[in-house]
């Protein structure tokens, strides 16, 4: 997924809050995730102190954001005094945190809906590092977006080398090593040749 859907992603994993979101700054505060405990679903502080941080969200999710919780204000007036107010950005139709079963369930019927190759939701993190350091960003930068303690985390168990980063770095020392060479349509070998002067 990309960083917008993504973001959502790890709101509905880390329980966020409407007082964690800062909408007008595109910031997302991660204090507090839910899990199952015995079987029951509960809300705790994340495992490490580095999972305890805040993310930049994309300005174009902001908006379905916005529309979301207007939303989530209709229930919240639909369910009456049912709604137990936990000011979670993702509840269920009551307001109490989702249970992770039915955040997987979920989550796999949209995999079908959309047609598209089925992964688990922990490989999303996987696939957001793999295609944010193909794009050329900071390992540092995505290590700490994840949470990783150590930017080798990433790097070593998240970051998977693509044919892309791999022809980037063939592209890059070339370019130190020869200059820029680009490969000749019809297998020809060697630089262009160069307009005639004048």
């Amino acid at each position: 997924m990309h960083k917008g859907p993504r973001a959502c992603g790890e709101a509905r994993r880390w329980a966020s809050r409407w007082c964690d979101a800062d909408l007008e700054r595109c910031s997302l505060r991660v204090v507090q995730a839910v899990g199952l405990v015995c079987g029951t679903t509960s809300i705790h502080e994340p495992k490490t102190k580095n999972a305890r941080r805040t993310m930049p969200v994309p300005p174009a999710v902001v908006a379905p954001l916005r529309l979301h919780r207007a939303r989530q204000e209709e229930q919240r007036i639909e369910a009456g005094p049912a709604w137990q107010d936990h000011d979670l950005i993702f509840p269920t139709r009551l307001g109490t945190p989702i249970n992770p079963n039915n955040l997987a369930r979920d989550y796999n019927r949209l995999i079908e809906l959309a047609g598209v190759p089925r992964i688990r939701i922990h490989d999303q993190r996987h696939t957001y590092a793999t295609l944010a350091l193909e794009r050329g960003a900071n390992l540092l930068g995505v290590s700490r977006q994840l949470g990783h303690a150590r930017p080798s985390t990433t790097s070593d168990l998240y970051a998977h080398v693509t044919a892309a980063m791999q022809q980037q770095v063939t592209d890059t020392m070339g370019d130190v090593l020869f200059g820029r060479i680009d490969c000749q349509p019809g297998g020809g070998d060697g630089p262009a040749e160069a307009p005639p002067p004048g």
